[in-house]
């Protein structure tokens, strides 16, 4: 995986990161953070790569985002439910506006309060 991120912007290169595999952005975050909280929080996050895999109907493993529904069996599956409308805000509110699907970093991004706004 290359060192940087596609984009000239926060945004962009968030789409490039959001477009990688579940592993690859798993990496990334890790290699981002590992340092700050990420080291004792890498099982979960194997854990969270495993179960998006599981659930993406589609390319399994190869996968990079799940629908909205299969997103929310997520979030079930980690005792984290929300309504539709409450994981749309919470997404919006760290700067996540597309979301249709959502790749692990989004969620990242959300469990873990990071904002690049």
């Amino acid at each position: 995986m290359a060192k940087t991120l596609n984009g000239s912007t926060d945004q962009e290169k968030l789409a490039d990161l959001g477009s990688k595999t579940y592993k690859e952005q798993a990496v990334w975050f890790l290699n981002a953070f590992w340092n700050t909280f990420a080291q004792p929080e890498a099982e979960k996050l194997w854990t969270n790569v495993h179960l998006m895999a599981e659930l993406d109907t589609v390319k399994k493993a190869d996968g990079c985002a799940l629908d909205e529904f299969m997103a929310h069996h997520f979030l079930e599956k980690n005792s984290e439910t929300l309504t539709v409308q409450k994981m749309r805000e919470e997404l919006r509110q760290v700067g996540v506006e597309k979301i249709k699907l959502v790749p692990l970093i989004h969620y990242l991004i959300f469990k873990y309060n990071l904002s690049f706004q």
